[in-house]
């Protein structure tokens, strides 16, 4: 375009500068880091790549970015809660779960979904989602291991939250400190610890409730896991979970 201009990047701002000496202009925009969703993600690079080769001009670059940052989820939420449950059944079978853990992490990841979408759907629910939906999935957790069933609670809590750690952001703060973007990758590491903290505040006060509620846990036997051969065959659904829990598209299935 001809214009001189310089661009830093944090998750939560943006500041460019567009000019040289006095007629240079400094601007700062707020930004919110958003959701994982790496379906968007690869079209937005697709896009870039396309104005940068002359295949698109900027101005039909740009309708395109704005079409593709307003459009709606390719799956519904009944797939995804469905992946949510796959995907906590999958981790609690990798974990050593049994019959009873695995059934068990599927029904609460499926909740933990429900529970999510309703939390986040309310205006100020910012920050709220992690720890409320770690403290239903350990109380029901809890309560279930020492009222009704004999299983190991502690596996089907972690299992069923398996989608809320934050790996991704924690992945890409570790990727940005060793290249050197010590500010974003800052940033990004203090978000992964402070949603690690507040699903521990979630599930540590469910589990103070549970022991006020039921004292006593009931008698809990070995775990029983499933047969080595199972482990293999959840390598199948367990990533198409996550491709439809990342809004992947079809062709990165």
């Amino acid at each position: 375009l001809g214009v001189h201009a310089s661009f830093y990047s944090t998750p939560t701002s943006v500041m460019a500068s567009f000019g040289k000496g006095a007629a240079e202009r400094v601007h700062l925009a707020r930004v919110e880091p958003g959701e994982v969703n790496l379906g968007k993600l690869v079209e937005f690079d697709e896009v870039l790549e396309d104005v940068e080769h002359g295949r698109l001009d900027c101005a039909r670059g740009l309708q395109r970015l704005e079409a593709l940052a307003a459009a709606p989820p390719r799956h519904g939420r009944l797939q995804v809660a469905s992946a949510f449950a796959v995907a906590s059944a999958g981790a609690a079978l990798l974990f050593g779960g049994g019959p009873a853990e695995i059934l068990g992490s599927a029904l609460l990841g499926g909740i933990v979904f429900l529970l999510a979408v309703l939390l986040s759907s309310r205006p100020g629910s910012d920050g709220t989602v992690e720890p409320i939906a770690a403290f239903f999935a350990a109380l029901v957790a809890s309560l279930v291991a020492r009222l009704a069933l004999p299983l190991d609670d502690r596996l089907v809590t972690l299992a069923s939250l398996i989608v809320l750690l934050p790996g991704l952001t924690l992945t890409t703060g570790m990727i940005e400190l060793s290249t050197r973007h010590l500010v974003a990758g800052t940033a990004r590491l203090a978000r992964a610890g402070v949603l690690f903290l507040t699903l521990l505040l979630g599930v540590a006060l469910a589990w103070r409730v549970a022991a006020a509620v039921a004292p006593e846990p009931l008698a809990r036997g070995p775990l029983t896991p499933l047969p080595d051969w199972t482990q293999l065959a959840v390598l199948v659904p367990l990533p198409l979970a996550f491709a439809v829990l990342f809004d992947a598209r079809r062709r990165e299935w």
